[in-house]
Protein backbone atom coordinates (compact mmCIF):
# COMPACT_ATOMS: atom_id res chain seq x y z
CA UNK A 1 0.00 0.00 0.00
CA UNK A 2 2.77 2.22 0.72
CA UNK A 3 4.60 1.96 -2.50
CA UNK A 4 1.07 2.51 -4.16
CA UNK A 5 0.51 5.95 -2.13
CA UNK A 6 4.23 7.20 -2.81
CA UNK A 7 3.72 5.89 -6.61
CA UNK A 8 0.64 8.29 -6.65
CA UNK A 9 2.01 11.22 -5.22
CA UNK A 10 4.91 10.87 -7.19
CA UNK A 11 3.63 10.96 -10.45
CA UNK A 12 0.92 13.68 -9.28
CA UNK A 13 3.49 15.65 -8.53
CA UNK A 14 5.45 15.95 -11.52
CA UNK A 15 2.13 16.25 -13.45
CA UNK A 16 1.59 19.52 -11.89
CA UNK A 17 4.80 20.58 -12.90
CA UNK A 18 4.79 19.04 -16.50
CA UNK A 19 1.19 21.07 -16.71
CA UNK A 20 2.37 24.27 -14.81
CA UNK A 21 5.94 24.57 -15.48
CA UNK A 22 5.91 24.78 -19.19
CA UNK A 23 6.96 21.06 -19.10
CA UNK A 24 10.01 21.75 -17.23
CA UNK A 25 10.80 19.65 -13.80
CA UNK A 26 13.78 21.41 -11.49
CA UNK A 27 16.42 18.87 -11.42
CA UNK A 28 16.29 19.51 -7.63
CA UNK A 29 12.95 17.75 -7.90
CA UNK A 30 13.92 15.16 -10.19
CA UNK A 31 16.87 13.88 -7.87
CA UNK A 32 15.38 13.94 -4.75
CA UNK A 33 12.80 11.67 -5.99
CA UNK A 34 15.44 9.18 -7.89
CA UNK A 35 17.06 9.25 -4.11
CA UNK A 36 13.95 8.53 -2.32
CA UNK A 37 13.01 5.91 -4.82
CA UNK A 38 16.30 4.29 -4.81
CA UNK A 39 15.84 3.97 -0.63
CA UNK A 40 12.12 2.29 -1.22
CA UNK A 41 13.63 -0.38 -3.86
CA UNK A 42 16.32 -1.11 -1.49
CA UNK A 43 14.13 -1.48 1.17
CA UNK A 44 12.24 -3.87 -0.48
CA UNK A 45 14.30 -5.24 -3.65
CA UNK A 46 12.62 -7.12 -6.42
CA UNK A 47 14.13 -9.00 -9.63
CA UNK A 48 11.39 -8.22 -11.59
CA UNK A 49 13.55 -4.18 -12.02
CA UNK A 50 16.06 -5.62 -13.53
CA UNK A 51 14.81 -8.68 -15.04
CA UNK A 52 12.08 -6.26 -17.31
CA UNK A 53 12.08 -2.51 -16.28
CA UNK A 54 15.98 -2.38 -17.05
CA UNK A 55 16.01 -3.05 -20.86
CA UNK A 56 12.51 -1.28 -21.41
CA UNK A 57 13.70 2.18 -19.43
CA UNK A 58 17.42 1.53 -20.97
CA UNK A 59 15.55 1.48 -24.86
CA UNK A 60 13.81 4.74 -23.14
CA UNK A 61 17.26 6.54 -22.70
CA UNK A 62 17.90 5.46 -26.28
CA UNK A 63 14.74 6.86 -27.85
CA UNK A 64 15.00 10.12 -25.40
CA UNK A 65 18.37 10.68 -27.01
CA UNK A 66 17.59 10.08 -30.22
CA UNK A 67 14.98 12.63 -29.61
CA UNK A 68 11.62 10.61 -29.79
CA UNK A 69 10.87 11.20 -26.35
CA UNK A 70 11.56 14.00 -23.27
CA UNK A 71 14.27 13.21 -20.94
CA UNK A 72 12.23 14.26 -18.11
CA UNK A 73 9.60 11.40 -18.90
CA UNK A 74 12.69 9.27 -18.82
CA UNK A 75 13.72 10.14 -15.14
CA UNK A 76 10.04 9.89 -14.04
CA UNK A 77 9.38 6.48 -15.08
CA UNK A 78 12.77 5.28 -13.41
CA UNK A 79 11.56 7.36 -10.35
CA UNK A 80 8.52 5.30 -10.35
CA UNK A 81 9.89 1.98 -11.61
CA UNK A 82 11.66 1.69 -8.37
CA UNK A 83 9.17 2.44 -6.49
CA UNK A 84 6.84 -0.31 -7.84
CA UNK A 85 8.47 -2.59 -10.62
CA UNK A 86 5.26 -3.81 -11.99
CA UNK A 87 1.59 -2.82 -12.54
CA UNK A 88 -0.73 -5.30 -12.10
CA UNK A 89 -3.43 -5.28 -14.73
CA UNK A 90 -6.10 -8.44 -13.74
CA UNK A 91 -3.97 -11.48 -13.53
CA UNK A 92 -0.52 -9.84 -15.93
CA UNK A 93 2.04 -7.74 -14.14
CA UNK A 94 2.89 -5.41 -16.46
CA UNK A 95 6.67 -3.28 -16.63
CA UNK A 96 5.82 -0.29 -14.60
CA UNK A 97 7.60 2.15 -17.80
CA UNK A 98 5.69 0.02 -20.58
CA UNK A 99 2.41 0.11 -18.65
CA UNK A 100 2.92 4.22 -18.09
CA UNK A 101 4.07 4.50 -21.97
CA UNK A 102 1.19 2.20 -23.92
CA UNK A 103 -1.11 3.14 -20.93
CA UNK A 104 -0.53 7.24 -21.08
CA UNK A 105 -0.60 6.61 -24.91
CA UNK A 106 -3.89 5.24 -25.06
CA UNK A 107 -5.15 7.71 -22.70
CA UNK A 108 -3.81 10.00 -24.96
CA UNK A 109 -4.71 8.78 -27.91
CA UNK A 110 -8.56 8.58 -26.80
CA UNK A 111 -8.50 12.83 -26.39
CA UNK A 112 -6.65 13.21 -29.17
CA UNK A 113 -9.01 11.81 -31.24
CA UNK A 114 -12.14 14.03 -29.79
CA UNK A 115 -9.61 16.96 -30.60
CA UNK A 116 -8.96 15.80 -34.01
CA UNK A 117 -12.94 15.47 -34.64
CA UNK A 118 -13.10 19.12 -33.27
CA UNK A 119 -10.60 20.44 -35.65
CA UNK A 120 -12.20 18.59 -38.48
CA UNK A 121 -15.64 20.09 -37.50
CA UNK A 122 -14.08 23.60 -37.68
CA UNK A 123 -12.39 23.57 -40.26
CA UNK A 124 -9.14 23.95 -38.86
CA UNK A 125 -7.25 20.69 -40.13
CA UNK A 126 -8.75 19.49 -44.26
CA UNK A 127 -8.28 16.12 -45.21
CA UNK A 128 -5.37 15.60 -47.90
CA UNK A 129 -5.53 11.67 -48.17
CA UNK A 130 -9.04 10.81 -48.24
CA UNK A 131 -8.17 6.77 -49.40
CA UNK A 132 -6.41 6.58 -45.42
CA UNK A 133 -10.03 6.91 -44.23
CA UNK A 134 -10.74 3.26 -45.10
CA UNK A 135 -7.82 2.03 -42.45
CA UNK A 136 -10.38 2.26 -40.12
CA UNK A 137 -12.67 -0.14 -41.54
CA UNK A 138 -10.67 -3.09 -40.49
CA UNK A 139 -10.19 -2.11 -37.00
CA UNK A 140 -14.00 -1.50 -36.76
CA UNK A 141 -14.58 -5.38 -37.80
CA UNK A 142 -12.23 -6.03 -35.17
CA UNK A 143 -13.69 -4.03 -32.33
CA UNK A 144 -17.32 -5.03 -33.18
CA UNK A 145 -16.52 -9.20 -33.86
CA UNK A 146 -14.41 -10.02 -31.12
CA UNK A 147 -15.76 -9.97 -27.18
CA UNK A 148 -13.44 -7.24 -25.71
CA UNK A 149 -13.59 -5.44 -22.91
CA UNK A 150 -15.34 -2.30 -23.24
CA UNK A 151 -12.58 -0.22 -22.02
CA UNK A 152 -10.76 -2.11 -24.58
CA UNK A 153 -13.03 -1.70 -27.59
CA UNK A 154 -12.94 2.45 -26.77
CA UNK A 155 -9.47 2.71 -26.35
CA UNK A 156 -9.26 0.89 -29.83
CA UNK A 157 -11.26 2.84 -31.33
CA UNK A 158 -10.28 5.90 -30.20
CA UNK A 159 -6.48 4.91 -31.77
CA UNK A 160 -7.97 3.64 -34.95
CA UNK A 161 -9.85 7.01 -35.29
CA UNK A 162 -6.93 9.11 -34.36
CA UNK A 163 -4.67 7.22 -36.62
CA UNK A 164 -7.14 7.56 -39.91
CA UNK A 165 -7.50 11.19 -39.07
CA UNK A 166 -3.62 11.69 -38.71
CA UNK A 167 -2.45 10.39 -41.54
CA UNK A 168 -5.19 11.22 -43.80
CA UNK A 169 -4.91 15.61 -42.51
CA UNK A 170 -1.21 15.10 -41.42
CA UNK A 171 0.27 18.19 -42.80
CA UNK A 172 -2.18 20.07 -41.52
CA UNK A 173 -2.61 18.75 -37.88
CA UNK A 174 1.20 19.26 -37.53
CA UNK A 175 0.84 22.52 -39.23
CA UNK A 176 -1.51 23.36 -36.66
CA UNK A 177 0.50 21.96 -34.26
CA UNK A 178 3.77 23.70 -35.21
CA UNK A 179 5.17 27.81 -35.25
CA UNK A 180 8.10 29.47 -36.56
CA UNK A 181 10.67 30.61 -34.01
CA UNK A 182 14.08 32.28 -33.95
CA UNK A 183 16.99 30.25 -33.15
CA UNK A 184 17.60 32.70 -30.41
CA UNK A 185 14.05 31.90 -28.99
CA UNK A 186 14.55 28.52 -28.34
CA UNK A 187 14.93 26.40 -25.37
CA UNK A 188 16.44 23.03 -24.44
CA UNK A 189 14.26 20.02 -25.08
CA UNK A 190 12.14 22.15 -27.64
CA UNK A 191 11.06 19.75 -30.23
CA UNK A 192 11.57 20.74 -34.13
CA UNK A 193 9.11 20.18 -36.74
CA UNK A 194 11.23 17.98 -38.46
CA UNK A 195 8.68 16.55 -41.27
CA UNK A 196 7.72 20.62 -42.27
CA UNK A 197 11.32 21.47 -42.92
CA UNK A 198 12.94 20.24 -46.19
CA UNK A 199 16.33 18.47 -46.21
CA UNK A 200 16.92 18.92 -42.24
CA UNK A 201 19.64 16.71 -40.70
CA UNK A 202 20.69 18.44 -37.73
CA UNK A 203 18.77 16.81 -34.97
CA UNK A 204 15.19 16.93 -33.24
CA UNK A 205 15.25 17.88 -29.93
CA UNK A 206 17.05 21.33 -29.02
CA UNK A 207 20.11 21.78 -26.47
CA UNK A 208 22.98 24.19 -26.64
CA UNK A 209 25.10 22.11 -29.41
CA UNK A 210 22.13 21.77 -31.86
CA UNK A 211 21.61 25.67 -31.36
CA UNK A 212 25.36 26.42 -31.72
CA UNK A 213 25.03 23.98 -35.01
CA UNK A 214 22.39 26.21 -36.53
CA UNK A 215 23.74 29.54 -35.94
CA UNK A 216 26.84 28.19 -37.81
CA UNK A 217 25.14 27.04 -40.95
CA UNK A 218 23.06 30.47 -41.10
CA UNK A 219 19.87 29.37 -39.49
CA UNK A 220 17.83 31.87 -38.61
CA UNK A 221 14.22 30.40 -37.62
CA UNK A 222 13.25 27.15 -37.43
CA UNK A 223 9.88 25.66 -36.83
CA UNK A 224 8.80 24.43 -33.24
CA UNK A 225 5.88 21.85 -32.24
CA UNK A 226 4.58 24.96 -29.02
CA UNK A 227 0.78 23.10 -28.72
CA UNK A 228 2.41 19.48 -27.74
CA UNK A 229 0.19 18.69 -24.34
CA UNK A 230 2.59 17.69 -21.80
CA UNK A 231 2.41 13.63 -21.07
CA UNK A 232 3.00 13.00 -17.51
CA UNK A 233 -0.66 13.62 -16.65
CA UNK A 234 -1.82 10.92 -19.65
CA UNK A 235 0.21 8.76 -17.33
CA UNK A 236 -1.39 9.57 -14.24
CA UNK A 237 -4.52 9.12 -15.82
CA UNK A 238 -4.14 5.70 -17.30
CA UNK A 239 -2.82 5.11 -13.77
CA UNK A 240 -6.12 6.09 -11.67
CA UNK A 241 -8.04 4.06 -14.47
CA UNK A 242 -6.17 1.02 -14.03
CA UNK A 243 -7.21 1.42 -10.06
CA UNK A 244 -11.11 1.89 -10.71
CA UNK A 245 -10.53 -1.24 -13.32
CA UNK A 246 -8.30 -3.51 -10.56
CA UNK A 247 -7.93 -1.75 -7.24
CA UNK A 248 -4.50 -1.98 -6.01
CA UNK A 249 -4.40 -5.80 -7.19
Amino acid sequence: MFSDLLFIAVLTLFSLFDVFNNRELPDLLVYSTLFIALLTFLHHPSPYFATFDAPILLLMMLMSISGFIGSGDVYVALALSLIKPFINVGQAHIPTPLFLFLGGGLVFASLFSLWLVKQLLDKKIKIEKPLYLLIILPFMVIILHYPLPLWLKVSSFAIALASTIYLSAKHSILSLLAKEKSVDELEDEDFLATELMTNWSLGRVVDKTLIKKMKEKGIKKVKVYVHLPPFLPFMLLAYVISLFLYPFA
